[in-house]
């Protein structure tokens, strides 16, 4: 596991209330942004098993002006993650 998939995996777990502790960021990433139409059946089926913040699912749904509130949660992960990256380099 790299770093920055391991910084995503910790930022992943700061939004979902489900643990997923022997899967990779990766695999939550393909997890949250798992299309209906998408050909990647382990995503879909992983992602039923994830269980967003309640708080957090809320605010993504009151605020979110995207089509798919997956990619707002996409984003809000990726940036903690990018976060967590700066600050192990020390650029905070």
């Amino acid at each position: 596991m790299n770093t920055s998939d391991e910084a995503y995996k910790l930022a992943a777990s700061f939004y979902l209330s489900s643990c997923h502790d022997d899967w990779t960021g990766e695999r939550l990433r393909k997890a949250i942004l798992a299309d209906a139409n998408s050909e990647d059946k382990q995503a879909l089926a992983d992602q039923q098993e994830l269980e967003v913040w309640e708080p957090i699912e809320r605010h993504i749904c009151a605020t979110c002006s995207m089509d798919d509130p997956n990619v707002e949660l996409d984003d809000l992960i990726d940036n903690l993650a990018d976060a967590f990256m700066q600050f192990a380099k020390g650029n905070h």
